[in-house]
């Protein structure tokens, strides 16, 4: 089994994209903020996603 590292990478980038939406949103619903989904958080969560699709 391999991870689709593309549309992992996609994903996550449409999420930084959106981040400003999803944020206000969390607060609506008294949640709370979150810290920002930087484009350096972006690319660790996919060195990660990277990683363990060579442990798989």
């Amino acid at each position: 089994m391999r991870l689709d590292l593309a549309r992992i990478g996609d994903a996550l980038l449409e999420v930084e994209r959106d981040w400003p939406r999803i944020d206000a949103e969390l607060e609506r619903l008294t949640i709370g903020r979150k810290a920002p989904f930087t484009s350096e958080l972006r690319r660790n969560m996919l060195t990660a996603y990277e990683y363990l699709d060579e442990l798989l």
